[in-house]
């Protein structure tokens, strides 16, 4: 089986850059070799196309297929983003999506606590151009982006660990 699969593999990794062929491999292998290379380099192969996901697919496929960096990846696109569909609400769940919504609740706060250290008082004219200045610096995705990965470690972190213990 492992042979086919490598065969498999093969040709696919010549052709197809379509993520359905590369999970309908990944499912065979899955069930019948979970540790093999083949698995392996269908992860890889996946992860290497995968800007073309979406944050709910990127989730739904790390949780069934146990890689951490999908899981993880997804959410922060998912927290990073606008609202969710219905038909996303219900395949993420709503425990997922509390979550995610408390993450998002962190990032909010830590916008408007940097909004209020860096904002002056009073707003200055610049005579020669008419733009008034109201003092806000903008701290930047660093700051935001480590509030996001603290909040996806703590609402997930042993979802996270027990999929890092499978790998």
């Amino acid at each position: 089986m492992e042979k086919l699969s490598k065969r498999v593999l093969e040709k696919m990794s010549a052709s197809s850059r379509n993520i359905e062929d590369w999970t309908a491999l990944l499912d065979m292998l899955s069930i019948n070799h979970p540790l093999s290379e083949a698995r392996t380099l269908a992860i890889q192969k996946i992860s290497s196309i995968s800007g073309s996901l979406g944050g709910t697919q990127m989730v739904l496929l790390g949780r069934k297929y146990h890689v951490r960096n999908w899981v993880r990846d997804g959410i922060r696109q998912l927290v990073n983003r606008g609202s969710f569909s219905e038909e996303e609400e219900a395949m993420l769940g709503s425990q997922t999506l509390l979550k995610l919504y408390r993450i998002r609740e962190d990032r909010h706060r830590e916008e408007v606590r940097q909004l209020r250290e860096t904002s002056s008082e009073t707003p200055s004219l610049d005579w020669t151009s008419g733009a008034i200045d109201w003092g806000y610096e903008d701290p930047g995705p660093a700051k935001l982006d480590s509030v996001i990965g603290a909040g996806i470690e703590k609402e997930f972190g042993s979802e996270l660990e027990a999929i890092q213990q499978q790998d």
